[in-house]
């Protein structure tokens, strides 16, 4: 960074090197964030039943639904309050900001209530009685607890890349993860309470992951910070262009969940529980390569955003060629690990049942090819979310969800 006291992380040039070390803070603060649910996957697998793990499998797309206006209020607004940022509009920013962590908690509030009165009509129209509808029921009625903690979580984690504190996300992570971790395994191993345990301590951690960034944001003693949180009169401009700004994030999420309600049930109905668990398997495999293309999309979206605000078209054009060609390499590595891998990886989740180990090596072998085109493919829509375009992010994301 420059000898201008003024220069931000979001306003300072980035070549290649430097945009990656920018990005890897972000990356693992997104992906880490995201291990409990793979956490939760891996205890229940090991420590009960099949059954179990394939409750906790067909349940998982479904409460990911309801914390979506998460995404979408981080993604968009992170992308308005970037915009305004660049504009020197910093007041105006921290009053978005505070009127979208509002709006975060009552839409969140909304969103639980529907997911509890909908899960089990979802459970039975999955192919889902007996005791796999009871597992069901008690994992997803206990994780659907902290939807408004989780949607807090995420849209703080992108707002505080926004105001150049991504190492205090990556702080609070860590923190959450060990909550999460430390309690499945005391429940679980400890207790023996089986898929409850797991989702006790997932909604635990979640709660953590909303609340620290939140007394951080409230705090009035630290100077220096670029937005704050302060109770706002609801303004419903910012809100709308925060969701419509954001909407491609939300449509993303609901398309793979209602991926994953498809494929499970298709997959119930031909193959049964074991296919449900080795899909499940390859799920949370290859969630992290995902995961690691979205956290370096939003640790790019401010800074496309910050600059699209101040009109600097040249170093705009710079971030589009520098992220297009870091993400199509990281592409082909990945494609090359998860062939790799396929096999240690599958045996984690399978727990000795040879069956269910031979249908996710071939899942990996065949899914594989997906990562190839995986990085592009996801920077495009939030490339336009940056830009503040909602319309054309939207449309493509949609586009994707029909394809």
């Amino acid at each position: 960074m420059s000898g201008n006291e003024n220069e931000t992380e979001l306003s300072r040039h980035y070549t290649t090197g430097g945009l990656i070390r920018f990005s890897v803070i972000p990356i693992l603060t997104i992906t880490i964030a995201s291990l409990y649910m793979i956490v939760d996957a891996l205890f229940i697998a090991n420590f009960t039943t099949s059954t179990s793990y394939a409750a906790a499998v067909l349940t998982s797309p479904y409460v990911l639904i309801f914390p979506a206006v998460g995404f979408m209020v981080g993604g968009g607004g992170n992308a308005l309050i970037g915009k305004l940022l660049g504009e020197k509009k910093q007041k105006e920013a921290s009053e978005t900001f505070s009127v979208l962590v509002e709006f975060t908690v009552l839409a969140g509030l909304a969103a639980t209530a529907l997911g509890m009165l909908l899960l089990e009509p979802f459970l039975c129209w999955s192919g889902a009685d007996g005791l796999l509808l009871s597992e069901g029921l008690t994992y997803g009625r206990i994780v659907l607890c902290g939807t408004t903690f989780f949607a807090l979580q995420y849209a703080f984690q992108l707002f505080l890349i926004t105001s150049g504190e991504e190492g205090r996300a990556f702080v609070y992570t860590l923190t959450v993860g060990a909550v999460n971790i430390g309690l499945d395994a005391f429940l679980m191993l400890v207790l023996k309470v089986g898929v409850a345990g797991a989702a006790v301590g997932t909604v635990c951690s979640q709660i953590a992951g909303g609340l620290l960034p939140l007394a951080y944001y409230c705090s009035r003693k630290r100077d220096g910070m670029l937005i704050r949180f302060r109770w706002t009169r609801m303004k419903w401009k910012p809100i709308l262009n925060a969701c419509f700004n954001g909407v491609s994030e939300m449509i993303e999420n609901l398309t793979e969940s209602l991926a994953g309600f498809l494929y499970n049930i298709e997959l119930m109905r031909v193959s049964g529980e074991a296919g449900v668990d080795a899909y499940g398997s390859l799920m949370y495999a290859q969630m992290i390569f995902t995961l690691i293309f979205v956290g370096f999309n939003e640790s790019v979206i401010p800074l496309i955003a910050y600059h699209y605000g101040a009109k600097n078209l040249e170093e705009l054009r710079s971030l589009f060629r520098k992220c297009t060609g870091i993400l199509f390499v990281f592409s082909l590595v990945f494609f090359a690990v998860s062939e790799l891998l396929a096999v240690p990886v599958s045996a984690l989740f399978s727990d000795g049942d040879a069956g269910i180990m031979a249908l996710t090596v071939r899942g990996f072998r065949i899914g594989s090819f997906s990562l190839i085109f995986m990085g592009v493919a996801m920077f495009i829509s939030p490339l336009f979310t940056a830009l503040n375009n909602g319309l054309v992010s939207g449309v493509l994301t949609a586009f994707e969800m029909l394809v």
